[in-house]
C-alpha cells in the first residue's frame, strides 16, 4: 500500500515539474516570438486548460473578438497552440500541455 502511495506522489509530482518547466518554457517563447501578443493574463489562460476559445480572452478583458482571434492565431503559427474546428467553432489545443496530460 505504502510503495502504491509512493509511486503515485513522484507521478504526480513528475506532472507538475513537467507543466511549470512548460510554463516557463511557454513565457520566453512568447515574450521573444510573438512579443506583442505576450502578457502575463494570456499565458494563464492558456494553462488554465489544455484548450482556448476566443471567448476566454474576452470574457477576462484582454482582448475584443477580433484581437483575440489574432493572438491566438499567432500563437498556432508559432507551434504553442493547435487550432481544431469543434462544431461550428474553433478551439485552441495548448500543444505541450495536452502531451503532458496525454500521457
Amino acid at each position: 500500500m505504502l510503495k502504491a502511495v509512493e509511486e503515485t506522489s513522484r507521478y504526480t509530482l513528475n506532472k507538475v515539474l513537467s507543466i511549470i518547466r512548460l510554463f516557463d518554457d511557454t513565457k520566453e517563447r512568447m515574450q521573444k516570438e510573438v512579443p506583442e501578443v505576450y502578457s502575463f493574463e494570456l499565458l494563464e489562460i492558456l494553462f488554465t486548460q489544455v484548450y482556448c476559445k476566443y471567448a476566454f480572452l474576452v470574457e477576462k478583458g484582454i482582448a475584443s473578438r477580433n484581437t483575440a482571434s489574432k493572438y491566438l492565431n499567432r500563437l498556432v503559427e508559432t507551434g504553442i497552440l493547435e487550432k481544431e474546428k469543434v462544431g461550428n467553432e474553433f478551439i485552441f489545443k495548448n500543444k505541450g500541455l495536452y502531451e503532458i496530460f496525454k500521457t
